[in-house]
């Protein structure tokens, strides 16, 4: 992963991506999420807004980035990928299917 395109992590906000690199890239997705909670912005609107311009730039992908303030975001656009959430005192929690919700295993 290119630090700014598929990773980041900073005081606020850590970022992990995978999908289309060169959108990606050309997205500077993950420094972007990441500039935008700095700004105020919502993890969930962020990582959604950084999604939305990697698919004006021809790519699909998706992400995990979980803020400082323990919100957390793990958006999708293509047909299937890998997911997963495990949360202290919680069952971990998986999904495969963008229209899937993280369910407990």
């Amino acid at each position: 992963p290119v630090i700014g395109a598929g990773t980041w992590a900073d005081a606020r906000v850590a970022v992990s991506a995978t999908g289309d690199g060169e959108a990606f890239l050309r997205a500077h997705f993950a420094g972007r999420v990441a500039l935008l909670v700095e700004h105020g912005r919502g993890v969930a609107a962020a990582a959604d807004d950084g999604l939305e311009l990697v698919r004006q730039r021809g790519g699909t992908g998706g992400c995990i980035a979980l803020a400082a303030d323990r919100t957390w975001a793990m958006p999708v656009t293509t047909t299937a990928l890998r997911r997963g959430l495990a949360i202290d005192g919680e069952p971990p929690r998986v999904a495969v299917f963008p229209e899937d919700e993280l369910t407990p295993v």
